[in-house]
């Protein structure tokens, strides 16, 4: 794989069998996340959801 973009979002991933990792940038956050023994593109899902999670608490504040 190589860096992505697509909007405002960059990011590379990776996989190989039970492990997975993903740096991605998106709304101004990074998240960096590396998985082992989980299920297919888990990595990508756990970053997703930190980003948005760090996106709707800066909303909130």
């Amino acid at each position: 794989m190589s860096w992505q973009r697509e909007g405002a979002s960059t990011w590379i991933n990776g996989e190989v069998r039970a492990a997975g990792a993903v740096i991605a940038d998106a709304a101004g956050v990074t998240a960096v996340v590396h998985t082992l023994a989980k299920a297919p593109h888990a990595a990508d899902a756990i970053a997703t959801a930190l980003i948005e999670q760090e996106v709707r608490q800066s909303c909130d504040d």
